[in-house]
């Protein structure tokens, strides 16, 4: 099974009803669900799970996202591994999109094969921070469009140049 745990599109199949309401089953796990709005296999909607990406994204700690989970959709707090697991997952599914590997619905069949290209302007802004990480002082650099504040370039160096210097 894939990254963040959703089964690939072709290793779904129909198991009866539930009522009236068609049941799935994924044959990688033999997990069963319906088509409830619910993205297969957790208890929390697409919508939640956009919104927790959304904070992520936006700054907020894995448990500032949970805190917000519980507060707008009244749902139980979900963990800071499953808030991990959705990252993973689907920051994979839409670097794979971005890149033209993988169609709208996900599947390897439906792709384009052509990758999205950012649209930027002409005004870029640059950034260096000097930071610490497991003991060690390091730079990061950063190239953004001033509009769109699409992330262009990153660099991240022991050294302030970008010249390798010599003993």
């Amino acid at each position: 099974m894939p990254a963040g745990g959703l089964p690939r599109p072709d290793r779904v199949r129909k198991d009866g009803f539930h009522g009236s309401k068609q049941r799935y089953e994924c044959a990688s796990c033999s997990k069963k669900f319906m088509p409830t709005g619910q993205a297969l296999h957790w208890q929390f909607t697409a919508k939640e799970i956009a919104a927790a990406i959304d904070g992520y994204f936006s700054g907020m700690s894995y448990q500032e996202v949970a805190e917000h989970i519980d507060d707008f959709y009244h749902t139980p707090e979900p963990s800071k591994h499953t808030i991990h697991d959705w990252m993973k997952g689907y920051t994979g599914m839409v670097h794979d999109f971005l890149l033209g590997k993988v169609g709208r619905d996900g599947r390897e069949e439906t792709a384009m094969g052509r990758p999205i290209r950012p649209t930027v302007g002409d005004m870029w802004v640059c950034d260096e921070t000097y930071i610490q990480t497991g003991g060690d002082w390091r730079y990061c650099g950063d190239v953004m469009n001033a509009d769109s504040r699409y992330i262009l370039a990153v660099h991240y160096s022991p050294r302030r140049g970008n010249a390798r210097q010599l003993p």
